[in-house]
């Protein structure tokens, strides 16, 4: 799809195939320079991303033709790996999923964070359904304890980034006095050419890995900061869906980043539990009861009238939880 739909300008798509033949060819996609914003876009990034997906996502079909609408989506929590998504042809239906590392290389790699397809379905479509549905119920108080969930989580990782970023910026600019004196001391013979190149060599090398971590820690300050933004593009996207009976590839693709799948548990009493995280586009995991306490979500289950009372009740058995 053309980038020129999102404001880009890609150069480089294709190129000479050799020294002496001078056929073009398709260049990688990875060897392509891509300017951004060069122009007003014609559509919003976020349908851009969402389309991709999309195509990405009809090149994946079973044999009957049709596409499963979590592909690439599923991922395992101990390797990372997406999970293969088992089909069965004489019943002509998926019957859910299990880690890819773990069908190929075994136990020793990762194990088979199974989970069926009947359970994935109605958990996401749930989770959706709670989500929406407090975003229509309660659209200020939701979007209230959604800012602070989100911002409460990511304070103290930004704050820890950013005493590192002035810790960073401090050596680098010691660098630079350090490098400049050593160069005076070139030009004025104080030190030798070859002691020069060592130490200026150690020096711009510890400069250079220092940028690269200043840049790193730019970006995570940047994106959590854009909190709030995110959660503004959020909202009125998942208020579409407070009333759908079922899934299908537009809605996991518009909505969903990931969805993470671990393994297994046992429980005291002999049954078995597992947690799946699902991982929503601009804003990430959340967690329900965590976020607004078991009183909200039961009162959004039942569609009963949130009033400031229960917002208070809601708060306080928050916190108890994070204590």
């Amino acid at each position: 799809m053309n980038q020129a739909y999102i404001g880009n300008v890609v150069f480089g798509k294709t190129k000479i195939k050799g020294l002496f033949d001078k056929k073009r060819i398709h260049a990688p996609q990875e060897e392509w320079i891509i300017v951004e914003n060069m122009h007003e876009p014609i559509i919003l990034r976020e349908l851009w991303d969402t389309v991709q997906q999309l195509m990405k996502s009809r090149r994946r079909e079973n044999s009957k033709g049709e596409v499963q609408m979590f592909v690439g989506l599923v991922k395992c929590s101990k390797c990372g790996s997406s999970l293969n998504v088992n089909f069965d042809k004489m019943k002509s239906k998926y019957t859910g999923f299990s880690c890819w590392v773990y069908k190929n290389y075994g136990k020793d790699r990762c194990t088979s964070h199974a989970i069926g397809w009947k359970t994935m379905n109605q958990l996401v479509l749930e989770d959706i359904r709670r989500n929406a549905k407090a975003a229509k119920l309660a659209a200020p108080k939701y979007k209230e304890m959604l800012i602070a969930a989100k911002t409460e989580k990511k304070r103290q990782e930004t704050e820890k980034c950013k005493r590192e970023l002035k810790t960073v910026d401090k050596r680098i600019a010691e660098l630079d006095k350090i490098l400049n004196k050593l160069y005076e001391d070139l030009a004025l013979e104080k030190v030798s050419e070859e002691r020069y190149q060592t130490m200026s060599k150690g020096y711009e090398a510890e400069q250079s890995g220092l940028k690269e971590r200043r840049n790193k820690l730019t970006e995570i300050i940047t994106r959590a900061e854009s909190v709030y933004e995110n959660i503004e593009k959020f909202l009125p996207i998942i208020k579409k869906y407070t009333d759908i009976t079922e899934l299908n590839t537009y809605i996991l693709n518009e909505l969903i980043q990931k969805i993470v799948v671990y393994e297994k548990t046992d429980n005291p009493d002999g049954s078995k539990s597992q947690r799946v995280d699902i991982h929503y586009k601009f804003i990430g995991y959340v967690e329900m009861e965590e976020m607004f306490g078991l009183p909200m979500v039961m009162a959004m289950a039942k569609d009963v009238e949130i009033d400031d009372a229960l917002i208070a009740e809601a708060k306080e058995l928050a916190k108890g939880l994070a204590r």
